[in-house]
């Protein structure tokens, strides 16, 4: 019986899909399912609220962040990170010339240029498991690691949208 139980576990024949639920009714109002968006063979780790109304940042263990609109189910955008996100926070800083979406892996922060599609600043975090999170409103990123117990605050430059280290 064991072994004829780890095998009904493989996950071969699992296929990524999203599935959203109204608490209050316990009904469910949203089933995305589409294999030709949705990396195959790899399940969703993480999804993020962003700024905007009925937008999500969703990623996937194999590395794979899409942005999707969830009422039009539509895709906006799909980024490619090197390894598993950790964790994924947007930006709101007006003050800040790019829309930023940070994410972590473990080894490193990366922002990402929404504007352009693509990896504008990485942060090299060495084997920290670090959250990420934006200050709402603010030019201000905070990573958090409960491995080595730390908190780092980065200030972005409202010219350059560089980040530097100020605690």
């Amino acid at each position: 019986i064991p072994e004829q139980y780890e095998i009904d576990l493989q996950y071969k024949n699992y296929t990524a899909e999203l599935v959203l639920y109204n608490i209050n009714t316990q009904k469910e109002i949203f089933k995305f399912k589409n294999e030709n968006i949705f990396p195959k063979e790899t399940t969703i780790c993480l999804i993020e609220q962003s700024p905007l109304i009925d937008v999500v940042a969703v990623a996937f263990e194999s590395g794979d962040i899409i942005i999707m609109h969830l009422k039009t189910a539509k895709v906006i955008l799909a980024l490619k990170s090197t390894s598993k996100p950790i964790s994924m926070s947007f930006s709101t800083s007006l003050s800040l010339k790019r829309s930023l979406l940070a994410t972590s892996n473990g080894n490193s922060i990366t922002l990402w240029d929404l504007n352009e599609k693509k990896t504008f600043y990485s942060i090299d975090i060495g084997e920290n498991d670090y959250n990420v999170m934006f200050l709402p409103n603010e030019p201000i990123m905070i990573a958090s690691s409960d491995r080595d117990n730390s908190i780092k605050m980065f200030k972005f430059d409202e010219s350059t949208s560089i980040p530097s280290l100020i605690k």
